[in-house]
């Protein structure tokens, strides 16, 4: 009895530690902006689409579902999903009217597409380029694109010393 008492112990400890981070994302961005400014965090508004182009698919095989990603982002950003379908209109019917009020402020036209917003809301960056070239070539990797979002977190969210 003992030994099994052991065994699972182990394997609980070995799932626990090995096992993948998985991102999260809300599609309340109300639930989400309080957050934001509550964690002091970016809030990042992924607009995207049920039928994804190969870019698409490619950013979130490639950077967003991966593990790396995923524990950067519980640590940093505040993330929403925000889905259309072929028609342009709001795939989940509970948040369809706020979320066509957000892609009406960011002009969103096309697929994928982040909006990082700052914690106080005055500042928003929009980034387009999100997937693979017309080439196939992909655009940015995990890292470059956590870089990206280090870059303006020091450019938008950290006070300067004035000394």
């Amino acid at each position: 009895m003992k030994r099994f008492f052991i065994t699972v112990f182990f394997c609980v400890f070995v799932f626990t530690c090995f096992a993948e981070a998985k991102l999260t994302m809300s599609e309340d961005v109300e639930a989400a902006r309080k957050q934001s400014k509550k964690q002091n965090k970016f809030l990042v508004l992924y607009f995207t689409e049920s039928n994804k182009s190969q870019g698409g698919k490619f950013f979130e095989e490639e950077i967003l579902n991966t593990e790396k990603f995923a524990g950067y982002a519980k640590e940093n950003l505040v993330l929403v999903r925000i889905e259309f379908s072929d028609k342009n209109t709001p795939v989940n019917k509970k948040y369809s009217s706020a979320h066509k009020k957000l892609a009406k402020k960011f002009h969103i036209k096309e697929f994928p597409i982040m909006v990082f917003v700052t914690p106080d809301e005055s500042t928003d960056i929009i980034r387009n380029d999100l997937g693979k070239s017309e080439s196939g070539c992909p655009k940015m990797t995990v890292d470059s694109f956590i870089g990206f979002i280090d870059f303006l977190k020091k450019q938008f969210m950290e006070e300067e010393d004035p000394w």
